[in-house]
């Protein structure tokens, strides 16, 4: 089973958990669309290493927004990122 595969699969689950997936399924929503962005644009499906790219860039841009969420005193962003990195971080080696 592909990268993609996984994120189709759990995606599926997270619809299947109605509130208690919501998170989880916009993560897998945003992440497959960044996908889907990065294969338009190199104009080729993306292979499996090629999908933990652009899952690592995912992870890094959140971690990036965390400092800076945290000097504007903003708790509940930073709360938020936290569990998006967790959730993105299932699918990195």
């Amino acid at each position: 089973m592909t990268l993609k595969d996984r994120l189709v699969e759990d995606m599926k689950g997270a619809m299947k958990a109605r509130e208690g997936g919501k998170l989880r399924l916009s993560v897998i929503r945003m992440a497959r669309a960044a996908i889907k962005n990065t294969e338009i644009d190199k104009r080729h499906e993306l292979s499996d290493p090629e999908v933990i790219e652009v899952l690592a860039k995912e992870v890094k841009q959140r971690r990036d927004s965390i400092p800076e969420f945290e000097k504007a005193g903003r708790p509940d962003f930073v709360q938020n990122l936290n569990e998006e990195i967790a959730i993105l971080m299932d699918y990195l080696p």
